[in-house]
Parts: C-alpha cells; structure tokens; sequence
C-alpha cells in the first residue's frame, strides 16, 4: 500500500454540487497521510550520543562519569528519569544508541 504524505486541491465545484447550486464556493483543502508521515518520523529517529549512562543509585557519581566522557569528547547522556534499567536499555536501543553504561554500587 502507498500513501501520500500530504493532498490537497480546490474545492470549489464540489460545494456547489453538494449544495445543489451553480453559484460558486471558492474553497481550497489539505489532507495529512499520518501512516507515512510517522513512519518517516520513526525512521530518523537516531541520536549522536555514543554513551548512555544509567545510574542505579548513584546519580551523582554518574554524573561525574558523564562529564568525564565528555571531557574527552566523547557524547554521553545520562538518564534522569529513573527508568527501570530495562526501559533504559529499550530507550538506548530505540535512539541508537552504541553503548550503555551501568554505574551502581552492585554488579548486574
């Protein structure tokens, strides 16, 4: 199935054979196709941050270890949400994300 991503077009007769008259409606209109354009959206969906890192109880020293990476130029984010380390992982992943970094006091 194709689908466009916008239409439109003058309306003008149109009205008038709804309306059931020879008087003329000057009128023009739009359409959205909202599966091509999310589909489009979804498709560009990518980040250039290289690191993610995911704190476990330690958010002060991640970040720490965020602006250690970025000192050395490295492009690193942190999650400041509190998502559960799964969610933070499927969110890494849906960005694009290369690596992930857990900081906590335990090992996983």
């Amino acid at each position: 199935m194709t689908s466009s991503i916008a239409a439109g077009g003058r309306w003008d007769t149109m009205i008038s054979k709804c309306l059931d008259t020879t008087r003329p409606f000057p009128a023009v209109g739009i359409s959205f196709g909202l599966e091509p354009i999310t589909a489009a959206l979804k498709s560009d969906i990518k980040s250039v941050t290289q690191a993610y890192i995911i704190p476990i109880n330690t958010v002060e020293e991640s970040i720490a270890i965020v602006q250690k990476f970025r000192d050395e130029g490295i492009n690193a984010e942190m999650d400041l949400l509190g998502r559960s380390p799964s969610k933070s992982l499927n969110h890494a992943d849906v960005y694009g994300i290369p690596f992930v970094v857990f900081v906590g006091e335990q090992e996983l």
